[in-house]
């Protein structure tokens, strides 16, 4: 695949549930339906990005997402993913910024998130963006082969 020369990201609305389950599925290989996504963005707090970019024919082909969720001073990254033809072009250290920045807009001070352990790419991303472990979930994540691996808990102090 080559390079996608531009790409943006965008406020997610209601509308773009299905759009979500879509890039989840590509990303994950797991269902995450739209009824789901729906009822996740009309919740207290909920926000959501959609990182798009310009396909060969100029067409918009959305490639990556984060949804999350601000209380208080507090936000979370519920979920996050690129599709995996579409990685290695920073496009998740993108949708991490945005995130942060929306978090920030809401007046938190903290921002958490868990990552498989076994994720060495999004934990190498965290670590370089400063989020910093705080706890662990055994066996919190099933594998598809019906193994277990443990969730990190991260923290981002938002300055």
């Amino acid at each position: 695949m080559i390079a996608p020369k531009a790409f943006c990201i965008r406020k997610a609305t209601e509308c773009d549930k299905d759009v979500i389950a879509f890039v989840y599925a590509a990303c994950f290989g797991k269902t995450l339906t739209a009824a789901a996504v729906d009822e996740l963005l009309r919740g207290t707090g909920c926000w959501a990005f959609i990182l798009e970019v310009k396909g060969p024919k100029n067409n918009i082909i959305p490639v990556g997402f984060v949804i999350g969720r601000s209380i208080l001073d507090e936000a979370e990254i519920l979920y996050i993913g690129v599709d995996c033809e579409f990685q290695r072009y920073g496009f998740a250290l993108e949708l991490m910024q945005s995130a942060i920045k929306e978090a920030k807009a809401r007046r938190a001070t903290m921002l958490y998130l868990e990552v498989a352990e076994d994720n060495h790419p999004a934990c190498n991303l965290y670590k370089r963006l400063g989020f910093d472990a705080v706890g662990r979930r055994q066996g919190y994540y099933l594998k598809a082969d019906g193994s277990r691996v443990d969730a990190i808990n991260l923290s981002f102090k938002i300055t």
